[in-house]
């Protein structure tokens, strides 16, 4: 889970580091928190897709927070914006961005910990993250970051963009936790449809060159959920 704070207060934001890193390590979720002193440093850093959970304080010199989070709604409708505050006066506004929360300084652990998990229930599938067992820790990969999974001996292994997991637990087990987005087409390989580039017959091929093999026994079937998936994906205008 990938969060980015942005207030010009450093106690601030240094305080909301602290709480969020209580709340992820309460329930073992592996996090990355960005910190960003203004919403001009945030807009440059933004990219869509690179954080699920934004907190932005509203009053900044320069460019506001409400500013900053009508610049990213955007670019971005998935990501979730969090106000944090000192004032009521912005509270209807928020609801222009779609804002998830709007907390008031000073806010409590608790507080905070409810905001979180409303925004981790109503955020996309893509967005949300499977719990598996890493070298001994419970850790949470993000859905979206997924390109596939494959079998290689007794472990089922995670390919993200910039590394891969391995886990034992299996891939029907895997297949039932995962949203439609993924298809399994071969006995030994789960694809996440989002990053196929092409179709051969014997191979999906991704957006980074990689083929993950579609089985004889699989084929019409694969081939067929996929050109569902993918006029279903035009049809949402996505």
């Amino acid at each position: 889970m990938r969060f980015a704070i942005c207030d010009d207060s450093a106690a601030d934001r240094r305080a909301l580091v602290s709480m969020l890193q209580q709340y992820c390590a309460g329930r073992h979720v592996q996090a990355e928190i960005q910190p960003f002193a203004d919403g001009r440093a945030l807009l440059q850093a933004f990219a869509p897709g690179k954080f699920q959970i934004l907190f932005l304080d509203i009053y900044m010199p320069a460019l506001t927070g409400m500013e900053a989070a009508k610049a990213i709604r955007e670019k971005d409708t998935g990501c979730q914006l969090v106000f944090t505050t000192t004032s009521e006066d912005h509270a209807l506004e928020s609801y222009g961005v779609y804002a998830a929360g709007y907390l008031l300084k000073p806010y409590t652990q608790g507080q905070l910990d409810e905001t979180v998990d409303w925004c981790l229930d109503n955020i996309s599938p893509l967005a949300q993250a499977i719990e598996i067992t890493y070298e001994r820790e419970r850790v949470q990969v993000l859905l979206g970051e997924i390109q596939y999974i494959e079998v290689f001996g007794r472990e089922s292994i995670f390919h993200t963009g910039g590394r891969t997991y391995a886990t034992n637990r299996s891939l029907v087990e895997l297949e039932q936790e995962l949203p439609q987005d993924f298809l399994r087409c071969h006995r030994s390989y789960i694809v996440n449809m989002n990053y196929i580039a092409n179709m051969t017959t014997g191979d999906f091929i991704l957006q980074n060159g990689c083929h993950v093999p579609i089985s004889a026994t699989m084929r019409a079937k694969a081939k067929q959920s996929f050109c569902d998936w993918m006029f279903q994906k035009v049809r949402e205008g996505i």
